[in-house]
């Protein structure tokens, strides 16, 4: 933009319309020393008064921004060109918020929806989490005869259970005791505490499904110091070896689970891979928040 023209032809205008710096700025709601301003070259009028500005000396805001009186068939590029000069950078940033806004929003909605499967498929099953010793090798072929254990018995426990929750809770003396009489058979010194609680699990992968990360019923078995690694699994419905139902779909669908929840159990797409991992940094958010 040429701001001396602008600012001649903005003179010139006033002064066919008969009117002082101090009357047009009076019509405008500027102070006079602006419209000096404009006329001498020394700035552009701003967008918002353009319009008025137009209207006053009978003119159009493509005029004004040219300089000079143009045809009606510019189509009011002059003012577009304006716009991207003075506030293009403002607009660029503006998009950059908006579409930032509703990225936000649409990874809201979807946490939301994925929190809701995983709520859904954490009220129908029931984890187990056993815990060793020690990272011993010996501790760790213990964690897991304990497991065979407490698996029996629990899958005892469970059959034709109509609470499988209370049916565990009120088991947990004989889970326990299944539990350390296996260790004494062993001849190991550590004893093992069973309890049932709500624990925070990450993505888990196994031979024939995998679960979301989130916040399950629980029954934790933990031996000695419980300083070794960790086994992971479901005991309702009966999902993990050697006291696994022999068809998968069968056993979920006994626990209640839909037909659509089995599938997010068991399929292996792209879109279940995402949609595990979003589950999966929501539930180490979770876990930063819990420890903290």
């Amino acid at each position: 933009m040429d701001t001396m023209k602008t600012g001649s032809y903005l003179a010139a205008l006033r002064k066919d319309a008969g009117m002082t710096q101090q009357e047009t700025a009076d019509r405008l709601g500027v102070s006079n020393k602006t419209i000096s301003k404009w006329e001498s070259g020394g700035g552009f009028p701003d967008i918002a008064i353009l319009p008025a500005l137009a209207e006053l000396y009978g003119v159009t805001a493509d005029d004004i921004l040219a300089g000079e009186t143009v045809r009606q068939s510019t189509g009011g590029r002059q003012v577009e060109q304006y716009l991207a000069q003075r506030y293009g950078l403002r607009w660029r940033i503006g998009y950059a918020v908006a579409a930032l806004c509703l990225l936000a929003a649409v990874l809201t909605s979807l946490c939301a929806s994925l929190q809701a499967q995983q709520q859904r498929l954490a009220e129908k099953l029931i984890r187990l989490h056993v815990v060793a010793n020690s990272d011993t090798r010996e501790d760790q072929r213990v964690k897991l005869l304990v497991r065979d254990a407490v698996l029996e018995t629990a899958n005892g426990l469970l059959r034709d259970a109509q609470n499988p929750e209370a049916a565990l809770q009120t088991g947990l003396p004989e889970l326990e005791r299944a539990a350390n009489e296996k260790l004494a058979s062993l001849g190991c010194e550590e004893t093992a505490s069973v309890s049932l609680r709500r624990e925070l699990f990450p993505t888990r992968e196994y031979e024939t499904f995998r679960l979301p990360a989130g916040v399950y019923r629980t029954l934790r078995v933990s031996i000695g110091q419980a300083g070794g690694h960790n086994w992971w699994c479901v005991v309702f419905p009966a999902l993990c070896l050697p006291a696994a139902e022999k068809d998968f779909t069968e056993a979920c669908r006994a626990a209640g689970l839909t037909d659509q929840e089995i599938s997010v159990l068991t399929e292996d797409t792209g879109e279940v891979e995402l949609e595990f991992r979003t589950l999966e940094w929501l539930g180490k958010l979770k876990k930063m928040l819990w420890d903290a």
